[in-house]
């Protein structure tokens, strides 16, 4: 799978800065991630769902990463959440692990791929801009929609999904 050519247009457009490729090379970041992020930058795409600067990931696997094995970290929520991969590429399972994780919790998988995450991140960026003035009747109408969203992506996001809409 890869991400749809729509999606990757969106991101490139909101681009606000490049990514240190190589410096997120030598952390074990396959290449389809390398990939994608050369070409879509560091940026906020909704709030949770933020690719920081290389440092910012950098410092996110070295506080993670003797607990989540062969979990990296490769974004964040503007809480500080992490949104996980694993280091092997064949496995392109997302995973999410709280900033209040404890030594024994471990990443907790999502349903979602990392080109379905792209995918999650952008529909989260239009439904939370739709959802900021809606009234309460339009926003049980985007939660539906956001529900049934979810459920194209894989059967299980929407229980998975570790926000409320």
């Amino acid at each position: 799978m890869a991400v749809r050519p729509q999606i990757l247009e969106e991101l490139e457009k909101t681009r606000d800065d490049a990514a240190d490729v190589g410096e997120l090379a030598s952390l074990g970041f396959p290449k389809h991630y390398l990939d994608l992020v050369a070409r879509v930058g560091v940026q906020q795409i909704a709030s949770d769902f933020v690719l920081p600067a290389t440092m910012h990931i950098i410092v996110e696997n070295l506080r993670v990463g003797p607990r989540v094995e062969d979990w990296l970290v490769f974004a964040v929520s503007a809480s500080g959440d992490g949104w996980l991969m694993r280091k092997r590429p064949e496995d392109e399972r997302v995973a999410f692990l709280p900033l209040d994780a404890t030594s024994t919790d471990t990443p907790n998988p999502i349903g979602v791929t990392l080109d379905q995450w792209f995918e999650l991140a952008v529909y989260m960026r239009g439904y939370e801009a739709a959802s900021f003035s809606a009234s309460e009747p339009d926003k049980r109408k985007l939660k539906a929609k956001a529900k049934a969203f979810f459920q194209t992506l894989s059967p299980h996001l929407f229980q998975n999904y570790p926000y409320a809409l």
